[in-house]
């Protein structure tokens, strides 16, 4: 009897761990979409990517007449 409680409560914690992994990450969005903000990374990312853009085309000087298609990526 008890091996049989004990059974059952491992498929009942097994079958909802999705349910609290989905609350994990919807916690977790929630809190990366807050630091995105704080750090204003919507105002730095033009910037860092025109600068990759630029190192690619030093180290790459074939790319050059691909830049403005690099950088509308």
């Amino acid at each position: 009897m008890r091996m049989l409680l004990s059974y059952c409560l491992i498929t009942v914690a097994l079958g909802l761990s999705p349910v609290v992994a989905l609350g994990d990450a919807q916690s977790h969005r929630k809190a990366a979409e807050n630091l995105l903000l704080v750090m204003e990374v919507d105002k730095s990312l033009p910037t860092i990517a025109e600068h990759v853009v630029e190192t690619q085309v030093q180290q790459n000087p074939q790319l050059a007449p691909q830049r403005e298609s690099c950088s509308g990526f």
